[in-house]
This record gives C-alpha cells, structure tokens and sequence, in this order.
C-alpha cells in the first residue's frame, strides 16, 4: 500500500515585524501570536502606516502542524491515484475571524472540500490594524495532497 505523504506549502505567509502598537504588539506576542503578512483587501498607501499584520498564536509553524495533524488524504483520490495542489484562499476579517473561503485552483471535489475544512479549523486569528483600526486581510494556501 502506497504510504501518503501531504506536503503542505504556504506562498503567501511570511513572518513580518511591524509596530502598531507596541504595547499590544508585545502582549500578544507573549500570548504565542506571530505576524503573518498577506494582501489586504484595500491596499494601505504610505500615509496609512504603521500598521500591523494579521497574527496567529504560534505563526507558520503552528498553522503548518494544524493543517497536517487534521488533513486526511481522500480515500477515492487515494485509490484512484490523484494528486495536485488545492489553492485555497480566505479572508481574515476586522473580527479575527476567517470568511469567503474559496478554492482557486481545484484537483478533485473531495479534496477541494477537504482542504476547506481544515482551513476553517484554523481559528487562532488576530485581524490586520492600520491606523490602529482593525482591516480585512486575504490569504491563500496551496496545499499538496502527493502520494508516495
């Protein structure tokens, strides 16, 4: 029996060191929330800065451990030997809170439902600030479903 690997890969997060605030910055930095920076919805300009990435308890290192300990590897897809790369993309709304979870590019309908359940598990969040008033913030994940 063919062993499965799901090899998980993030484009759009890198860790980012901003200050907002830096007094909420370190508390909840001390809390295990990491920077993560991905596209806002309405792009700041110059004048808008300092602002603050969305946050995360434990950043990419967490997300990546969450994603792998929850996915399941589709048993049909498994048995018919598909693989690919499911992009999904979310928002992180001004509540910390994820929305509009979408898949942007699709292998199959049973990993492309896979992929968005596990994403909706993430739910450690902590919303973009600019201006000190918190903003929508969009992600995408491609996640690999490989066997091996």
């Amino acid at each position: 029996m063919k062993k499965v690997f799901i090899i998980l890969i993030v484009l759009t997060f890198s860790a980012c060191a901003a200050s907002q605030d830096v007094s909420s910055n370190r508390e909840l930095k001390k809390l295990g929330y990491v920077e993560l920076e991905g596209s806002f919805i309405t792009n700041p300009t110059r004048k808008d800065k300092p602002l603050r990435y969305v946050m995360y308890i434990g950043g990419m290192e967490q997300i990546f451990k969450e994603i792998s300990e929850e996915i399941q590897y589709p048993r049909t897809e498994r048995l018919l030997g598909i693989e690919g790369t499911v992009l999904v993309s979310f928002i992180v709304n001004q509540n910390g809170e994820l929305s509009d979870v979408e898949v942007l590019k699709s292998i199959s309908r049973n990993t492309d439902n896979e992929a968005v359940r596990v994403i909706k598990t993430l739910d450690k969040w902590y919303p973009a600030m600019v201006k000190g008033k918190p903003v929508n913030v969009r992600f995408r994940i491609p996640i690999k479903f490989a066997l091996t």
